[in-house]
């Protein structure tokens, strides 16, 4: 029976207090996280994983193995919807990774399977053939959720910075909307902390 590890993490989110400098290094992930992200294990053969805002209206699950991002989600709702109360909870074997989380009202289930190379999104199978590794989820906060998959280069070599790491992938630079003009001074600053990297 492998071993299955669970973390709960229940807390208020507080955006303000997000570590600008974002980093990706070798003892992944060493992503600048949010302080209620699910906590990444000390095995080196389990996954670990990260959650936290790319954008006012982006948030990224990263799952780690070895030297790589194995998987990416990105989750896409209306500017400023991750701004809310947040609870969430994670378990993993040798081959699964569950995460549910918990913002205001919306709640995000997330189930992949490593060795089908299949997520399920609140219940909804999406395979993830090689050479995907990004799964992009819009329309969150609705019912007409939209899901498509993206390959790309994640590989944590060289220790690449968060923006070079996603200016790998077209489609994800564009999922983000980082041309999107916002007057709101917290989400123009949540913005800022991958979008200015991405212009450079």
């Amino acid at each position: 029976m492998p071993d299955r590890v669970t973390a709960r993490r229940s807390r208020v989110l507080l955006p303000l207090g997000l570590t600008l400098g974002f980093v990706l290094g070798m003892d992944h992930p060493a992503v600048t996280q949010r302080s209620d992200s699910p906590t990444p294990q000390a095995r080196s053969d389990s996954t670990k994983a990260q959650t936290r805002p790319l954008t006012a209206s982006v948030l990224g699950t990263f799952l780690f193995r070895s030297n790589e991002v194995e998987l990416l989600v990105l989750w896409r709702g209306a500017p400023g919807w991750l701004f809310a109360s947040e609870h969430t909870q994670s378990s993993q074997s040798a081959n699964t990774y569950n995460l549910t989380y918990e913002i205001g009202a919306v709640r995000l289930d997330l189930a992949y399977d490593r060795a089908r190379r299949v997520t399920k999104i609140n219940g909804m199978e999406v395979a993830v053939p090689r050479p995907n590794n990004i799964v992009m989820v819009d329309e969150i906060g609705s019912e007409k959720r939209v899901t498509t998959v993206a390959a790309a280069d994640l590989s944590l070599s060289g220790n690449p910075e968060l923006a070079s790491l996603l200016r790998r992938s077209p489609e994800a630079v564009a999922f983000l909307r980082c041309d999107a003009v916002t007057s709101h001074p917290l989400q123009a600053r949540i913005n800022a902390l991958v979008c200015d990297g991405l212009k450079r």
